[in-house]
């Protein structure tokens, strides 16, 4: 205990000569004692001897800190933070314990409820940020407490506990539901448009490139909220949902993602080089992402290799398709007519032949 007359209470975040009795804290103890002590009959009831044995140490924890305030004596804050600690700890365990022995009874809700009423007294809650128990522990616990404390135990020690309230609750202030970082920046491409953290110079989900002067806020960022567009009428005379991005009747696009549409085109416009330099490309078309084999070039300007047929002849060389017009005959390669007309040639006979085979049917 502190040798000055102005000491810290145990729960009182006010440094007080003579401190009342801690009303809303002891209502709070008596009545998590209360629960647990019902759940332990009931855990044993149903068979839950680990339930049970966990519930009636909670009771022995808070025992110890309820006889303090019984006779008004007060301990140093750090002395009771463990009781507190390791009884709502202890009902958390017994409460899961209750839920999977004693199937169906009221021992896991009690125990449960018991170790919500020390969670706004516990200095050590350890739960997640979003958690919405995090609403019943007061301001006055988290920026009263002295920044040097001695725990049980550890001699010489500290626990600095204030900064790390301090920035969960300014966090919990000043970002609401719904709300952006006025600095954060939104993907210029129309299927994605992801908001991005400020310090992101490319896009988490596509990997676009952070647009210059990306600093220009949206459209909801004036008031902070997110504002939904309004209901937009396209050219054939259908109206559409704020929300849609293409018209449902004639799937054209809304003038917001035309717009969008136009500033990606530009972007890849400069990424691609058209302005002139060394990647400046003359086909302004899209490049196919397939590989045709009509293509006599691969994509990097290579000519490409001849392959083989099966029967080991050398593969006719390509040749674009005639006109319907055209008879079909014409559409025969050329090299394919010239090799069957030389095997026409060759089934021919010789005129020798021929005469020999004139006479002799003459004479006969």
């Amino acid at each position: 205990m502190r040798g000055t007359s102005s000491a810290w209470t145990s729960f009182t975040p006010y440094s007080l000569e003579c401190p009342p009795a801690p009303t809303y804290e002891l209502q709070a103890i008596v009545k998590a004692t209360q629960k647990a002590n019902d759940a332990i009959g009931l855990a044993q009831d149903m068979g839950a001897e680990k339930a049970a044995r966990l519930a009636k140490r909670a009771v022995d924890h808070i025992g110890q800190v309820k006889g303090w305030f019984t006779y008004y004596v007060y301990r140093v804050y750090t002395d009771l933070q463990d009781d507190i600690h390791q009884a709502r700890f202890d009902m958390e365990q017994a409460a899961q314990s209750a839920y999977s022995e004693a199937t169906g009874s009221e021992a896991g809700n009690l125990l449960s409820c018991a170790a919500d009423d020390l969670l706004p007294y516990d200095p050590l809650p350890n739960i997640h940020p979003m958690d919405h128990r995090l609403s019943s522990i007061p301001l006055a616990l988290c920026t009263g407490l002295p920044l040097e404390r001695r725990r049980r135990g550890i001699e010489g020690g500290s626990m600095d506990l204030l900064p790390a309230w301090l920035s969960l609750i300014k966090m919990m202030c000043l970002f609401k539901p719904n709300t952006y970082d006025p600095k954060d920046w939104q993907c210029p491409k129309p299927s994605c448009r992801t908001v991005n953290f400020k310090k992101r110079l490319t896009c988490i989900s596509c990997g676009a490139r952070k647009p210059e002067g990306s600093n220009r806020p949206l459209d909801d960022w004036r008031d902070g909220e997110k504002v939904s567009a309004g209901p937009w009428t396209c050219e054939c005379s259908c109206k559409n949902e704020g929300g849609a991005m293409y018209c449902m009747q004639c799937k054209q696009p809304s003038p917001d993602m035309r717009r969008a549409i136009e500033e990606e085109k530009q972007q890849r416009a400069a990424d691609e080089g058209r302005g002139g330099g060394l990647f400046d490309r003359q086909d302004p078309n899209d490049r196919n992402a397939w590989d045709s084999d009509d293509e006599e070039v691969d994509e990097f300007g290579r000519r490409k290799k001849v392959k083989r047929s099966r029967g080991g002849d050398k593969p006719l060389p390509w040749r674009p398709l005639a006109s319907p017009t055209e008879p079909a005959t014409s559409q025969r390669p050329k090299a394919c007519r010239d090799k069957h007309k030389a095997a026409l040639e060759r089934l021919r006979p010789e005129p020798e032949f021929v005469i020999r085979s004139s006479l002799c049917w003459v004479l006969n």
